[in-house]
């Protein structure tokens, strides 16, 4: 340390230099944590700004204990974000789960946004957070398709790529007499690495099943197969060439349907994947076969094949062939169940769908009320599906150039087209909006090309609502584009998934539909609402309107056969297209009524449906209506149906205990190889969780209805 003599007093330093903030003063100043100002310190940080006690400075009278002070000038002029924040701050500050920041930060994505080990610029976050998600999880992606097929040898890998860049341009693949598999798939890009990670899996399987790799196909989670140990990879990279493709053989197919359910096994695996793939190994070696006997036969004294090689190729494909036959004789077969679904059709009235539309808006459990409400009217008013749904993007709507709202439009009948209306038209509010749907069910079925897809006034409103009061304020330099629904309002190009959108639905709709049977609500879900607006415009009379007409405005509005590929080749080839003013006809008039059930007003609902003459009974708008003997009915009837579920669900359950508690003890009976054994005593314990998770959600369900 050096001489106190030579060092000045915390009085001269500040006479000289300025005043001096001690630790405490300079971390409240900047809301910093006491570990982070010394770490900071440690990293030498803050340079010459910091003091040292007994170096830099003496100690201030009465605070001997004091370490370190800091120029005040600097450090009320010293910014945060000259510092940075860490990324706890950053996830608080920008509402982002922590979790998933720390975990994209090991990963390398946030390196640009890196001050120091620890720190981070806030700035660069708030204009690199979307790129990083979406980055992330696309690599996420990649890294999942390609964890099997990297594994593969590079000969592999080519049968794989000629496979798929096949299938890609629908030529179709022989077998026998026929050719199958003749379309190219939907949604090429991802259906092809799916397909890719599918038949690199079958293949990483095979090849661990030959090389002796044991229980290879057990699940460290949902979709995840267990990491191989460092000398388990070891052996099957240095061994993966044991396995050429053309040397398959009926052992193989085992080796594949360990871990799969039967019935998996041969829709999924085998019917979708490994019969199309095999005949084009087939199909690949006949054609070297005949490619070499031609050669031999036309190529005279100077061909270079030679009758051997011509032997090999036919003997090869002949091999193959039998082979084939002999792997798909041992999958299980299965005819197809046709026994009707018992779970029974729920079709909403109009009523019905506004009393619902009520009773979701009105939820205080609900933190996105508005969210939910829309969510449930899109599908009741559009018909749209969940994946659609997901993948809906603003871009798709039809919006105006400045305000980024919907646009609004009536129709002209005299034009006999759609014209937009303004803000200051008095029609405005009656204007309906357009979509233009192009991520759809398998690729076939997105708006119509001229009509698009209507949507009513009123749907419309709450939409332009839900872009102005929610969406837009959250992410106002994304206005117009991304996706419409969002998990998190603030991150525009990452959706959710199907699932995501329409799950709460069935449970919710199970305790809060009153107006429905109690069998309906058990089995309600989102899909029905896509149901119930096809029903109506097909069943709903509208004068003027013949039914065949009533029933494509139905196909354009759900998007199904959009291309008419259905029915008779009348129907197909030979009618013309229903016109704009035909389907707008059609949805205006079923379609377009108000949204009040208050009689009060005079645009209501019911006034509405009594002109149309389509309305059977009304409902209690509010079960608060209800007597309290119909009540109890109610809820006496809901009771009954949870009661039979849950008898049932326990009968399950105990059928499957009893034979999981009969494998525990080893391999017998059905399931003696081990194989087998260990497959079925995995699957047991799947089955027991999931009936036990069922039995769990209608017991609570019971007692509160109880």
């Amino acid at each position: 340390m050096a001489d106190n003599n030579s060092i000045p007093t915390f009085a001269e330093y500040e006479a000289k230099n300025g005043k001096l903030l001690n630790f405490e003063e300079f971390r409240k100043l900047h809301n910093m944590s006491r570990e982070l100002v010394h770490e900071l310190i440690e990293q030498g940080c803050f340079g010459d700004n910091l003091l040292r006690v007994g170096k830099d400075v003496q100690s201030r009278p009465l605070a001997y204990t004091a370490k370190y002070y800091f120029n005040a000038d600097w450090a009320f002029n010293l910014k945060r974000e000259d510092i940075g924040y860490t990324l706890k701050d950053i996830a608080e500050i920008l509402d982002i789960p922590y979790s998933w920041l720390r975990d994209v930060s090991a990963k390398g994505y946030l390196d640009e946004g890196r001050l120091s080990r620890k720190l981070w610029n806030l700035e660069w976050f708030k204009g690199n957070l979307n790129k990083v998600r979406l980055e992330s999880n696309n690599q996420k992606g990649k890294w999942r398709q390609s964890e099997f097929y990297d594994l593969l040898s590079k000969n592999q890998q080519q049968w794989i790529e000629k496979y798929l860049d096949r299938r890609k341009k629908g030529h179709g693949i022989r077998v026998g007499r026929k050719v199958e598999w003749t379309k190219p798939p939907a949604k090429l890009e991802r259906t092809i690495e799916q397909w890719r990670k599918d038949l690199s899996i079958f293949f990483y399987k095979i090849i661990c099943g030959r090389v002796g790799i044991p229980d290879y196909h057990l699940l460290e989670r949902l979709g995840k197969y267990r990491p191989l140990t460092l000398e388990e990879r070891t052996l099957f990279i240095e061994q993966r060439d044991c396995f050429k493709i053309i040397d398959f053989t009926p052992s193989d197919v085992d080796h594949i349907a360990l871990g799969y359910k039967d019935t998996t096994f041969t829709r999924a695996v085998v019917e979708k994947h490994l019969t199309p793939f095999l005949y084009f190994v087939l199909n690949t070696l006949k054609e070297e076969w005949v490619g070499k006997k031609q050669q031999k036969l036309l190529g005279g004294t100077d061909c270079k094949i030679t009758d051997d090689e011509v032997s090999l190729a036919k003997e090869l494909y002949e091999t193959f062939e039998m082979s084939i036959e002999l792997s798909l004789s041992k999958v299980p077969k299965f005819a197809q169940n046709d026994e009707e679904d018992t779970r029974p059709a729920v079709y909403l009235t109009h009523e019905q769908i506004l009393l619902a539309k009520n009773i979701i808006r009105s939820e205080k459990s609900f933190q996105e009320p508005v969210k939910r409400t829309l969510i449930f009217a899109f599908g009741s008013f559009v018909g749209i599906r969940p994946d659609e749904f997901a993948n809906l993007r603003l871009e798709n709507f039809v919006l105006d150039k400045d305000t980024k709202l919907l646009k609004r439009f009536v129709f002209d009948y005299s034009k006999k087209e759609l014209v937009e209306v303004l803000p200051d038209n008095p029609s405005y509010s009656k204007g309906y909006g357009r979509l233009f749907i192009t991520y759809n069910k398998g690729g076939y079925s997105p708006s119509h090309k001229e009509h698009g897809t209507l949507l009513v006034p009123k749907l419309t409103s709450l939409i332009n609502s839900y872009l102005e009061e929610i969406l837009y304020p959250k992410l106002p330099d994304a206005k117009g584009r991304g996706y419409f629904l969002r998990p998190n309002l603030k991150l525009s190009e990452v959706p959710y998934n199907a699932r995501g959108v329409v799950q709460w639905l069935s449970s919710y709709s199970t305790e809060n539909f009153t107006f429905l049977s109690a069998e309906e609500r058990i089995y309600f879900k989102y899909y029905d609402v896509r149901h119930t607006v096809y029903n109506l415009i097909i069943k709903t009379p509208v004068d003027g309107i013949s039914f065949e007409v009533r029933e494509r405005a139905a196909q354009i509005h759900a998007r199904h056969d959009i291309k008419k590929k259905a029915g008779n080749t009348g129907r197909k080839s030979y009618t013309e297209d229903i016109s704009l003013e035909e389907y707008f006809t059609v949805i205006d008039q079923v379609l377009n009524f108000p949204w009040s059930l208050d009689e009060k007003f005079e645009d209501n609902f019911y006034t509405w449906a009594e002109q149309r003459n389509i309305i059977e009974s009304r409902i209690p708008k509010s079960s608060t209506e209800e007597s309290p003997e119909e009540s109890i009915s109610k809820a006496i009837e809901l009771t009954q149906v949870k009661d039979s579920l849950l008898s049932e669900l326990t009968k399950q359950l105990n059928v499957t205990e009893e034979l999981a508690n009969k494998l525990a003890n080893g391999p017998s009976g059905d399931y003696k190889d081990v194989k087998k054994w260990t497959a079925k005593t995995i699957e047991l314990d799947k089955e027991i969780k999931r009936l036990k998770r069922e039995i769990k959600s209608v017991t609570s369900s019971r007692e509160q209805t109880a």
